[in-house]
Parts: structure tokens; sequence; C-alpha cells
């Protein structure tokens, strides 16, 4: 396998790598677009009025109380925070420069499924793809409800649009001991249901079992969060898209010898 083949590389939470104060930050995205990755991932909020924000927690601090993001308001959110970048400003940024991987963590009310365009997960795709083409960016998420109406939405407004359910975000557990859900150990039914055509893994659930229904479905695999040396050198030959706090040491160990350390 030469080094071309070996898989892309998507710098996690805007390439902020471990500083959490640079995550989803405009710096961070222009930054990561220019180290040759060729996806740069970020994770998006809705705010009680409906904006789209970079934002990874479900809950922020607030004049002194912890409340959901989906409960804050655009403005409050500004005034709150030191550097807020809007879907549609991520987008703009990495136009042209690298891929967008837009992981989506919100869902939509029951009634609006049965009016697709009125989700919150198709109205962001869709602002997204004002600016970047459905080649040109990813989107992944836990919610099987929005991959399947994603899925749906793109067979006329994005065709070939990668659309992924990330598989093993509630697991229980830390360190080397993890519980797996059947239905993260045995994917195949969750899949089918919601159309992934994208397989979304984490690190240790797609060593026990996931890469390989990825590999008999034949749609392509992306494991996160992969970091360390050894853990880049197995899976970038293995996966079609690895998620990395570490982008530089990604690129770099492909630019290896495939042999060495596979």
């Amino acid at each position: 396998m030469s080094a071309k083949q070996r898989g892309l590389v998507s710098a996690h939470r805007g390439g902020a790598g471990r500083d959490h104060a640079d995550e989803n930050s405009r710096s961070g995205l222009e930054r990561a677009a220019r180290l040759g990755c060729e996806y740069v991932e970020f994770d998006v909020q809705v705010t009680a009025d409906g904006q789209y924000v970079l934002f990874h927690d479900s809950r922020l601090r607030v004049a002194g109380k912890v409340v959901p993001v989906n409960r804050v308001r655009y403005e409050t959110l500004v005034e709150t925070l030191d550097d807020v970048v809007t879907l549609d400003q991520a987008a703009q940024i990495l136009a042209g420069k690298a891929k967008a991987h837009v992981d989506l963590k919100f869902g939509s009310s029951a009634r609006a499924y049965e009016h697709p365009e009125t989700t919150h997960e198709v109205k962001a795709v869709a602002q997204v793809l004002e600016h970047l083409g459905p080649d040109s960016f990813i989107v992944t998420t836990a919610y099987d409800r929005s991959v399947r109406v994603l899925r749906d939405w793109a067979d006329t407004h994005a065709p070939g649009l990668l659309v992924g359910l990330s598989i093993g975000q509630g697991l229980v557990g830390v360190g080397p001991v993890r519980l797996y859900r059947w239905s993260e150990l045995f994917p195949r039914r969750r899949l089918a249901s919601s159309r992934a055509n994208l397989v979304v893994a984490y690190k240790g659930l797609a060593r026990v079992r996931v890469a390989t229904v990825a590999r008999r479905l034949a749609i392509p695999l992306l494991v996160w969060t992969v970091d360390t040396p050894r853990a880049l050198r197995h899976w970038l030959p293995r996966s079609w898209l690895v998620t990395t706090n570490h982008p530089t040491r990604a690129l770099t160990l492909r630019a290896e010898d495939p042999r060495e350390g596979t």
C-alpha cells in the first residue's frame, strides 16, 4: 500500500489539539487549513434563536449558571464567549483550503421530522452547501434519526454527500475498561435503518468489531480520536479517515514507508 492510499486526516476540533481554549475557533480553523490535512473537524450546536455555532459541549456557564446551549440566544453567547464562530463563517474559512468535517451535536423536535426541510440538521447542512460542494464536506452525528433525515434530503439536494453515524459516543467506563452497548457492537441494523453511508467509530470500538462491519458493508470507516504514533500507524492504513488531535504527527507518519509499524 502506497502512502497515497493510506487514510485521510481530519484535524480534531478545528485543529486545536489539546488546547481547549483554541478549539472550534477562527484562528484554529485557519491554522488547520494550512497544515495540509484533508479535513478540518468542528462541532456544531444550535442556539435558542436558531443560530448554528461552533461549540463542543451541550452546556455552558452564563451569568453564574450552567445552562444548555440551545436555551441561550446567539447574542448572549457572543457576550459570554470570546470567540464565537458561526457555521456559515466556518464554511467560508475552509472553502478552497480544506474539506469540512461537520459534527452535529443536536437533533430536532419529533414533529420537525415530518417535514425534513424544517429540521435543524437539514437547515445547518444546507447552509454549508452554500459554500462547499457535497464532495467538500462530510457530516457526522450520533443520532440515527439525524442521519436518516439528512440522507433522504441529500438524495435530491446533495447527491454523494457522506453522512456518518457515530458509534461509541455513549460508552460507559473510562480507561482500558469500557462497556459497549449491544447496538454498538452490532450496528448493522442501525446503519441500515439510518441509511448511513459512512461509519464513524470510537477507536476502541472499531478494533473490537465495527471496522469489520464497515468492511463487510463496503462503507467508508472514520475512526476517532487517534492520537498516539502507535494508534496512527495502525489506523491510517486501515481506515478511510482518522480524526486526530495531532494532525501534523499524522501527516508525518503517513508520509513514512507504509511497511513501517503496520
